[in-house]
């Protein structure tokens, strides 16, 4: 029975009356908007923890509150490496110590474009212990300089276990420190070069299962849907190109229109883009999961090549595919360019190198010991002598007190060693 409040229902008659509320009843509410992410706090690092994660937050903290300006440096003079050096002083031992512990990585996703948590210390961290290798290294001590290097890589490693933007600071401060410490190998001792072999076998150990980088780096991308829906509820949209950038503004436009049209077409929008975030985690885990050989035969996801919200995709979701070395655009699966290449993925290069370096030392202070090195491969363990890009051991040739190794690199071809000035390609190699 429908009461009336105002008497008009009552005026219009049994018919009238029954016809109105039948046309209420059929009115359909126009459809919610889902929740794809719900914000969170980052949380509190506590003191004396057991997990270096902790560590690492509270050396950030400490970065960031007494860095001002220079959070935002990208040269660095001398008097400006003076100064960060004096900021990280007491962080860089905090660090440290942490990175005698194990570390379980608290991840917390942010809506772009925010910097993920404590990412602007961490960076600032990452250079000063490059510039501690290399002020220990020339100053003699060599083996300082060999643990700031070791102090480094687990550090590197243990933010693989973050999102895509902490994996890639993680790596380059992998890298970055190895390129420091090169320079000055020649001038350590065999028990040096031993140690710093044993210590990188230990914290290549600590790398996190790319599943875990996977999974976190998902809810990162749909921390993204979540912001293009509430820029579009809150008619902020043109917001949208001041951070992604004008290549966005197609599907911009799409959008506004998009306002004028069915409330279900606007629902189905935002489920397909939020559908796509987790097909392209899926299909990430996937080739994450297998040398570069074989990613291409892992089957990507079939995304249509017109969807409206492509450009969108393409720069929220592709954020791991750097990695992974896979390329292309968001049409199809991909992984190999077009002349049968793989791309140089930055997780397989780092990989590649800090076993090379391990191996390297190994072998170096064997020759200083007893004058020649391993004739194979052989007796290595197999967690440093595997070539990531193959699945297969490192290309390694030994005449007596002289050895190479290497790994074929992208081309998955053996160039004989072969390589460029960045040691990249044909061949890659340390950059020695």
């Amino acid at each position: 029975m429908v009461r009336a409040t105002d008497g008009r229902l009552r005026l219009l008659g049994p018919l009238a009356a029954a016809v109105l509320l039948l046309a209420a009843c059929g009115r359909r509410e126009p459809p919610p908007y889902e929740t794809w992410f719900v914000p969170e706090q980052p949380p509190l690092p506590a003191e004396g923890s057991g997990n270096a994660f902790d560590g690492y937050a509270r050396a950030a903290l400490e970065v960031e509150a007494g860095a001002g300006e220079a959070l935002g440096w990208s040269s660095f003079p001398s008097e400006r490496r003076n100064r960060v050096l004096a900021v990280c002083s007491r962080p860089l031992a905090r660090l440290a110590a942490a990175t005698a512990r194990p570390c379980a990585f608290r991840f917390t996703a942010v809506e772009p474009p925010r910097l993920p948590p404590y990412h602007r210390g961490w960076a600032l961290l990452g250079k000063a212990l490059v510039w501690r290798i290399q002020d220990a290294a020339a100053s003699g001590d060599t083996a300082q300089a060999a643990e700031w290097t070791l102090v480094a890589t687990r550090f590197g490693f243990d933010l693989c276990g973050g999102g895509a933007m902490d994996a890639t600071l993680g790596l380059t401060i992998v890298d970055d420190a190895r390129r420091a410490v090169l320079p000055f190998l020649t001038r350590m001792q065999a028990a040096e070069m031993d140690a710093l072999s044993r210590g990188l076998r230990e914290a290549l150990r600590r790398l996190p299962p790319s599943q875990r980088l996977v999974a976190n780096e998902q809810k990162a991308m749909l921390a993204g849907v979540q912001a293009v829906q509430d820029a579009f509820r809150e008619d902020r949209l043109d917001e949208l190109a001041e951070w992604m950038g004008s290549t966005v503004r197609p599907a911009i436009q799409h959008l506004k229109e998009l306002r004028r049209k069915d409330p279900e077409r606007r629902a189905a929008y935002f489920r397909g883009f939020a559908q796509e975030a987790i097909e392209e985690a899926r299909w990430i885990e996937r080739v994450s999961a297998v040398p570069g050989v074989g990613r291409a035969s892992v089957p990507g996801p079939n995304f249509a090549r017109e969807r409206p919200w492509r450009r969108f995709a393409f720069a929220l979701f592709t954020t791991l595919r750097p990695l992974f070395g896979v390329h292309g655009g968001l049409g199809s699966g991909g992984g190999f360019l077009e002349d049968g290449r793989l791309r140089l993925g930055l997780m397989d290069a780092t990989l590649a190198r800090t076993r090379l370096l391990a191996l390297h030392l190994a072998f170096t202070a064997q020759v200083r010991r007893e004058g020649r090195a391993p004739r194979t491969l052989d007796a290595a363990p197999a967690d440093l002598a595997t070539d990531p890009f193959t699945g297969r051991r490192f290309v390694y040739r030994a005449d007596g007190p002289d050895f190479v190794v290497y790994s074929v690199g992208a081309d998955l071809r053996d160039d004989g060693g072969q390589t460029d000035e960045t040691s990249r390609e044909p061949d890659l190699r340390l950059e020695l």
